[in-house]
């Protein structure tokens, strides 16, 4: 995979930069910085970018607040990464993901995040961390048009990668066989097919049903129909045709099998007609994730 560079660093830290303290020590490390990204080969790299990192632990240690001081070892890490020095892609991640939680906001370390990430082929991190990025009102050319560009490319590479039961039916794992003593031929004794899974989806449907009592809502049932075909179709495995459908219960919880997603009322709150998708939703879809590479 081709290696993704950061644009230009200066944009990247022009607004810390902005409400930055003047520091002497962090204005050095940051041309440091500077000098090691331009550099061509990894042995003019070297010397400023460790330097550098000396220079910003120092300044962390006299003023832990430095949010520009950790943007700028992030840089410092991933083009030191990127030039194969004695960083990976690994330690930005890990350093990034440490910063993030010092200081959230920070577009800077969020981007730096997203692009270590997708040189890890981790495309499901680099899109959450590149998404950050894009979605903040501090992202400004030229760098979000790269983010961008690279945050579709994450999410497609994600889409392609993540499903391996493409061929489920056709696979050793969905049947169980024997060896036949007379012929040596391998015999087939069970062959797991699309219609055999939704029937075992259909016995535990009727029995979580035995267990519930059905909720009438027609509203609420077509919003979430709508929202589970977008996302069924949207994405890879079995093209089952999974149908909605709404239970009493006080407890906000889904169940998906093969055909069905069941929802309780307590996952929508009928009083604002709006259903309360950051608990259910993110059980309902784990569970479907969950059951794929069995149904194929």
């Amino acid at each position: 995979m081709k290696q993704t560079s950061v644009v230009v660093l200066t944009t990247l830290l022009a607004a810390s930069v902005a409400q930055a303290q003047p520091s002497g020590r962090l204005d050095q490390a940051q041309d440091l910085v500077e000098q090691g990204s331009h550099a061509t080969k990894a042995s003019a790299a070297n010397r400023p970018l460790r330097d550098a990192e000396r220079l910003l632990k120092d300044e962390l240690r006299a003023n832990p607040s430095c949010q520009r001081c950790e943007e700028l070892i992030a840089a410092d890490f991933y083009y030191r990464a990127q030039l194969k020095l004695d960083k990976d892609f690994g330690d930005v991640v890990q350093r990034t993901a440490a910063g993030l939680e010092r200081f959230p906001a920070s577009t800077t370390l969020a981007l730096f995040k997203g692009y270590a990430h997708y040189n890890k082929t981790e495309f499901g991190d680099a899109a959450r961390a590149l998404n950050r990025y894009v979605a903040s009102p501090a992202a400004a050319a030229p760098d979000l048009e790269a983010a961008r560009a690279m945050l579709t490319d994450s999410r497609q590479r994600f889409l392609a990668g993540w499903y391996n039961q493409a061929n489920f039916y056709q696979s050793p794992e969905s049947r169980m066989e024997r060896v036949n003593t007379q012929t040596f031929a391998k015999e087939t004794l069970f062959q797991v097919t699309k219609e055999y899974e939704l029937g075992l989806g259909e016995q535990a449907f009727m029995a979580l049903r035995g267990t519930a009592t059905p909720m009438q809502d027609a509203l609420i049932e077509n919003y979430l129909q709508q929202i589970v075909t977008r996302l069924t179709t949207a994405t890879p495995g079995p093209d089952f045709p999974y149908h909605v459908s709404l239970f009493s219960s006080l407890d906000a919880n889904t169940v998906t099998t093969p055909g069905h997603v069941w929802c309780t009322a307590a996952c929508c709150s009928s009083w604002t007609r709006k259903p309360n998708w950051r608990q259910c939703w993110h059980t309902s879809w784990h569970t479907r994730t969950d059951i794929m590479p069995l149904a194929g």
